[in-house]
């Protein structure tokens, strides 16, 4: 195998000098003009200007300009130079005798524009006596045909023989076949693969070509020098009258571009780096390696499959009779192959090689082109290529960072199929048998090992099969691929061959990403995980690998050979999904044990859930969530087929619960719901909690007609993404009686609630004051009481769902609801009533059972400080406060109908540490007045009971009342009353009013 090559030049005195001295032939003529077509004129030494045509005699010094014309010049030595459109070429010295004797001189200048030249004698055996000088560079020969266009750079490029290039960087030689691009003076050349950029010839008569060997004299076109007094120089040229027709244009032989291709031959597969020759279809019809001497002709043959996009091609060869001079190990050997129309020589070429290589990031590439594959004895036919996962999946891989290259695709016969897969497949690379070969060839690729091939029809593979391959990667970033493939079917006696080209389908970056994995195959019960690391993410959303950890366990996936399911993966830029299956993958999910390999049918999957997850979670609002997309369920077994997913979620951001809905159908009636305890509209008893960004929660009711003989439930694991939770991931597992089912899904946020107030007053670990009082059917007696600095939970609506007391026990509002317009929350302070219903929790409050219009009442709030409390004592502030919200009182009578807070009114001595509650109660016919005096504030608190502080017509045998309060937000801007009065008729009655500060302001 070859590559371009540049070396630096070992003859350090290939640095051409400016003579200093003008010759006394300065002003001979020293060539003519071959033909001149279009805008086409000299200047001379002496400044005049004169046009040009076909015969004009071109003297030394001469400066040649073409505009929008053509000229071609032929000197007195046998070189020729063509001149193209808007070129200006000056002839500085040219001398020639003909006597071999190193005193000739040629030396020119590019001063713009672009030429093609085969040079003759000068320079032959006195390299030093040829020059061309451009503003970047200075050209010397070795014996030469070339082509050089100047810009604000220099770009060569060499046909024949080698030509020096000389700047301030050095002198470098450029070899036949290659080209070469020079920036600046300062700067060495660079190998490429283009030619310079010079303009077609359409619109001009065809360029005569002489041959490097075509001497002076031995044209038929007269003396270009002659003797004069026993010394030969030259003179003026013999004029030649200009043609009547128009010169007749010599056979147009395919144009020559650099180039690298891949044959596969016989029994051997090549690389060669130098000049293909296209046809008119842009097919390869000959190539040649300067470097090896190989080449290949396509002789009597045909070209079949040709295909070329302008960076890769591919082709076959057959039919016919081509030629070939290869190395196969005993040196060089001229072939002549006959080929029938069932066998041929393949080849892959590209016109550009990848230079350079991307150094990072793993691609994947499809099929763009393919030959018909072929055997070599023709007898199986013509075979297809295809990628080995299915239509429309990967055929190549490639991790550029480790030089690892995968490959899976399939050749098929009418009579036997062959699968090749390097070890690893497209999704496992880091075993593979194939690699780029580095340093001295860094975009070619070949395998060290045989590739592993296996029989996938027909009696293929009897003895054991293997494959070899030949490629390269072309274009900008390695955009494109080409390779050819060998396979030995030893069994069978016989190789197959063919070309392939391919595009690069997608780009893999790393990505730090939080991923949700769940799967399961025959072997392995469901598994579900949450984990944050690096991942191999493309831009549709595929995950090839991954790597992190669940916070104690690392986590990791692979694809290995599997392949991704196809429409079952998606990417809106903050959260994907995917599914992998047919094959096998390669899957750490956090359990200690290490790897695993899981086996996967195509009615199994591992299935993935990833973004990045939400940075500031919202600490409250309902939050509802619609389907966006999901993968196709599976069961463990594979037996149920493929499931569909529908569904929805809801969230409580400050309960931190997580309500689900959803369905899983395989058909046939076969339908998984599985929904949380009070499903999407009631949320505080769902069995999904929220923790950070993630939520996870299990024993979910799950029910199905058709199965869950003894009972069915489901399991989930999810997170949020995107700015304030925008997007939700799940993994979902659902089990039955026989079988387990899993999949994953993403969902996106439809609505948002938000809480009032401005969501203050949230979440369960707000450190809340609370005043509550109840009279429960259950209890004995009613009661009041005061909690401070506890925690509860509010909701989205601004309404308190739990509070923690004391001894660290809960009570929620179970199966309670709050009463309609008797509830209130301006982010300081919040007041409710919970009634018909039973209350939950941990608490001896818990189970109680609300009858009728018996009733919970509360209020609550953000505690005032201690430093706001102190500061108010030490100004000895006192504050009056007005009725802001309250709760219709009730009593324990079932029958009994709520009744109304006439009027209230608070006051506080802060110097003094009291507190005044006024109240005018009205319920069940009985009118209530309460005057409770001189009630201690004690932190933020305040309490009192006393049988002297309510009066009225219910109270005839006395009355006694508990009240209990807090001052809540800065500067206790607000407070909050629970009261309880228990009447001389042994009934009890109940209320909570929450106040704003009114004085001082």
């Amino acid at each position: 195998m070859n590559t371009p090559c540049l070396r630096l030049s070992r003859d350090a005195a290939l640095a051409l000098m400016v003579s200093s001295a003008l010759s006394a032939l300065a002003h001979a003529q020293v060539a003519r003009v071959q033909f001149a077509n279009g805008q086409v004129s000299a200047t001379g030494a002496n400044g005049a200007v004169r046009t040009l045509a076909r015969g004009a005699s071109i003297t030394e010094g001469d400066t040649v300009s073409t505009e929008q014309g053509r000229a071609q010049l032929r000197f007195a030595d046998g070189a020729l130079v063509s001149l193209q459109p808007r070129t200006t070429f000056r002839i500085d010295e040219f001398r020639y005798q003909a006597k071999g004797d190193g005193e000739e001189r040629g030396f020119f200048s590019l001063l713009r524009g672009g030429l093609r030249t085969i040079t003759g004698l000068i320079g032959r055996n006195n390299r030093d006596s040829y020059r061309l000088r451009t503003s970047t560079a200075t050209i010397g020969i070795r014996g030469t045909e070339y082509l050089a266009e100047v810009t604000n750079s220099l770009r060569v490029a060499v046909g024949g023989g080698t030509i020096a290039i000389t700047n301030e960087a050095g002198t470098f030689v450029i070899e036949q076949g290659q080209s070469a691009f020079i920036a600046d003076p300062n700067s060495a050349p660079v190998i490429t693969f283009e030619k310079p950029l010079l303009p077609p010839p359409q619109a001009v008569a065809a360029e005569a070509e002489l041959a490097q060997e075509f001497l002076a004299g031995e044209r038929g076109d007269g003396k270009l020098c002659q003797g004069d007094a026993g010394v030969t120089q030259c003179t003026a040229l013999a004029p030649t009258e200009p043609p009547t027709e128009p010169p007749t244009e010599p056979p147009v032989e395919p144009p020559t571009v650099p180039g690298v291709a891949a044959f596969g031959l016989d029994a051997s597969l090549f690389l060669a780096s130098g000049s293909a020759q296209l046809n008119e279809a842009n097919q390869v019809v000959a190539f040649s390696d300067p470097t090896t001497g190989e080449n290949f002709r396509l002789g009597t043959a045909s070209v079949q499959n040709g295909f070329y996009d302008g960076t890769v091609g591919v082709g076959r060869w057959s039919d016919g009779t081509f030629t070939a001079k290869v190395d196969r190990g005993d040196g060089l050997e001229d072939l002549s192959v006959p080929v029938g129309p069932n066998q041929g020589l393949h080849y892959a070429f590209t016109t550009a090689p990848s230079a350079p290589m991307p150094s990072a990031n793993i691609a994947t590439y499809n099929v763009l082109a393919s030959t018909s594959a072929t055997s070599t004895s023709g007898a199986l036919g013509l075979g297809t290529f295809a990628p080995g996962q299915g239509a429309g999946q990967p055929v190549l891989a490639v991790d550029f960072a480790s030089g690892k290259v995968g490959m899976d695709f399939t050749v098929s016969f009418t009579s036997a199929g062959y699968r090749v897969q390097t070890s690893g497949g497209i999704g496992g690379l880091a075993g593979s048998e194939v690699g780029l070969l580095g340093a001295s060839a860094p975009f070619v690729f070949a395998n060290s090992a045989p590739i592993p091939t296996m029989v996938i029809s027909g009696g293929a593979c009897a003895s054991g099969c293997s494959a070899d391959v030949l490629g390269f990667f072309g274009g900008a970033n390695a955009a494109r691929t080409g390779f050819t493939y060998e396979i030995d079917d030893a069994g069978a006696a016989l190789k197959v061959h063919g070309a392939a080209a391919g595009t690069q389908a997608e780009l893999y970056l790393p990505v730090t990403t939080r991923i949700a994995l769940v799967y399961a195959d025959s072997a392995t019960s469901a598994t579900t995980v949450v984990a944050d690391g690096s991942a191999q993410l493309a831009p549709s959303g595929r995950v090839t690998a991954f790597a992190g950890s669940d916070c104690c366990q690392p986590v990791s996936m692979t694809q290995n050979t599997a392949a991704f399911a196809p429409g079952e993966h998606a990417y809106d830029g903050t959260i994907g999904f995917g599914r992998l299956s047919s094959g096998t993958a390669t899957v750490d999910g956090g359990e200690g044990a290490g790897f695993s390999s899981l086996n996967l049918a195509a009615n199994q999957g591992l299935h993935y859930v990833h973004g990045v997850p939400t940075a500031a979670m919202p600490a409250s609002g309902i939050a509802s969530f619609g389907l966006q997309g999901a993968t196709k369920a599976t069961s463990q077994s594979g037996a149920a087929g493929l499931g569909v997913f529908s569904g929805a979620m809801a969230v409580d951001f400050a309960l931190g619960t997580v309500g689900l809905d959803f369905n899983v159908n395989f058909g046939g009636g076969n339908n998984y719901h599985v929904v949380t305890s009070g499903g999407l509209a009631n949320l505080l008893n769902s069995e999904v909690s929220i923790f950070g960004s993630d939520f996870a929660g299990s024993g979910i009711t799950t029910t199905n007609p058709a199965a869950c003989g003894s009972a069915c439930s489901a399991a989930v694991q999810g997170f949020f993404a995107g700015a304030g939770a925008a997007r939700a991931g799940l993994a979902y597992r659902v089990f039955d009686d026989s079988d387990q089912f899993v999949g994953a899904a993403a969902f996106t946020q439809t609505g948002f609630t938000p809480a009032p107030g401005g969501g203050t007053l949230t979440g369960s670990s707000v450190a809340i004051n609370y005043a509550g009082a109840h009279d429960l059917a259950n209890f004995p007696t009613s009661d009041s009481f005061l909690l401070t600095d506890t925690a509860g939970a509010i909701d989205s609506s601004g309404k308190l769902l739990l509070f923690v007391d004391s001894g660290f026990t809960v009570t929620t509002i179970g199966s309670a609801s709050p009463a309609p317009g008797e509830s209130g929350n301006d982010g300081i302070i919040g007041w409710s009533r919970w009634t018909g219903g039973t209350l939950a929790g941990s608490s001896a409050h818990a189970g109680g059972i609300l009858a009728g219009t018996q009733s919970f009442h509360n209020v609550f709030g953000l505690p005032t400080s201690p430093t706001d409390m102190a500061a108010l004592q030490a100004g000895a502030v006192t504050a009056t406060y007005a009725l802001l919200g309250a709760t219709k009182p009730t009593t324990d009578a079932v029958s009994a109908l709520p009744g109304t807070l006439t009027s209230a009114s608070l006051t506080a001595n802060f110097g003094s540490g009291t507190a005044n509650f006024s109240a005018n109660v009205n319920v069940n016919a009985a009118a209530y007045a309460i005057n409770a005096t001189g009630l201690p504030i004690s932190g933020s608190g305040f309490s009192g009971s006393s049988s002297a502080y309510t009066t009225g017509a219910a109270c005839a045998s006395g009355c006694s009342t508990s009240v209990n309060g807090f001052f809540a937000g800065a500067m206790a801007a607000r407070a909050g009353v629970a009261y309880n009065i228990q009447n001389g008729s042994g009934n009890f009655v109940n209320g909570a009013a929450a106040f704003t500060k009114v004085t001082p302001p």
